[in-house]
């Protein structure tokens, strides 16, 4: 079965037991837009842009699926939002809230999570990540 990146990694992130887990990770691992999440959570040296406070945006898309667009195809372009882009913060800003407003309400919650590193997926740590797919936190985001 096929699934969203954000359904791989909440399916992932249910699982209590380490080795299932794993095994269900290991059909996915491979995949760019995985990939990018978790190394955007785990990769210090993956660092998006500053913003204070909370994105503000309008969901029009509440169910997965139902929007043209989607974190798959969003993840290509993520290398926009990283601090080290030469796009003023504004400008930077102002995409990723039209990028927010184009995905469903999961797909951008994720992203918001990614761009400030915090992890939501607590069985998905770095911690597991580093144990059983050290490779994922040598990760960049290139164009």
């Amino acid at each position: 079965m096929r699934y969203f990146t954000v359904e791989v990694l909440e399916k992932a992130n249910l699982i209590e037991n380490e080795q299932e887990r794993v095994e269900f990770l290991k059909k996915y691992i491979n995949q760019r837009p995985v990939q990018i999440a978790l190394a955007s959570f785990h990769n210090p040296n993956i660092q998006f842009f500053k913003h204070r406070g909370q994105f503000e945006y309008v969901n029009k898309f509440p169910t997965l699926g139902l929007s043209d667009n989607n974190y798959e195809n969003i993840s290509k372009k993520m290398y926009l939002f990283l601090e080290s882009t030469d796009i003023p913060l504004e400008k930077k800003e102002k995409q990723f809230v039209n990028f927010l407003e184009s995905v469903s309400q999961k797909e951008a919650e994720l992203l918001v999570n990614m761009v400030k590193k915090n992890n939501p997926y607590k069985n998905l740590n770095k911690n597991f990540i580093k144990k059983h797919f050290n490779n994922i936190l040598d990760v960049e985001i290139t164009r």
